[in-house]
């Protein structure tokens, strides 16, 4: 008689248990398809970003910045007699540098942990970039938090523009190298106002990169 007992409370507890092991089942699996549709939402919305950077640098070249006091004459005056601009900054534009000012773009201000999610960056990669942008003025810190300047904002538009019209794919997180090394000399040197020295200068260190 107890022995039956015994046997019966096994059977309810077996079917209480399988019960239990169906519905998470179910639950995970349910999981599993809300993280794949997810996932695949994110490589979307990614590919979206990827072609309005694409847009928004044909854009550019559609439209190129005139220097009114391009020409200089005598007595360096421009030709309208007003004293010649002073040369704006020049900074050299790597991969990784890229990552940092593009997100600072879209979602700034931000701190520095959260670059370094945003950009798969190391931390003293990050840290050591953004020391020398504050100092050059290319990136504005409060609160802790940092925001790209517009001069940082105009020469990473620039990267932008000289990558496409080199048929040259914009950097992004994953493909970016996660190493503390800086950009160094795999970048190319810009400055905030487009001249014929920055094109040249900068057709000139892409071949040397690439030989």
């Amino acid at each position: 008689m107890v022995f039956d007992q015994v046997l019966d409370y096994h059977a309810r507890v077996r079917e209480c248990l399988a019960s239990e092991i169906a519905t998470l089942e179910a639950k995970l699996s349910e999981l599993s398809a809300a993280q794949a549709a997810a996932e695949m939402e994110l490589a979307k919305r990614n590919q979206e970003l990827q072609s309005l950077d694409i847009v928004h640098g044909l854009f550019q070249r559609a439209h190129p910045m005139i220097d009114a006091d391009a020409g200089l004459t005598a007595g360096n005056k421009s030709a309208s007699g007003h004293e010649p601009k002073p040369s704006a900054p020049r900074a050299r534009v790597g991969d990784q540098r890229y990552l940092m000012w593009n997100a600072l773009h879209r979602s700034g201000p931000m701190s520095r942990e959260d670059l370094v999610r945003a950009t798969n960056l190391s931390k003293k990669r990050i840290h050591d970039q953004m020391t020398s942008d504050l100092e050059q003025g290319f990136v504005s810190e409060e609160n802790g938090l940092l925001s790209l300047t517009p001069s940082g904002i105009s020469l990473k538009e620039r990267f932008v523009s000289y990558r496409l019209s080199m048929n040259k794919p914009l950097p992004v997180p994953l493909t970016a190298p996660s190493t503390d090394d800086a950009d160094g000399e795999d970048g190319e040197m810009f400055s905030e106002q487009p001249d014929d020295d920055d094109r040249v200068a900068a057709a000139v260190e892409a071949n040397e990169g690439d030989a």
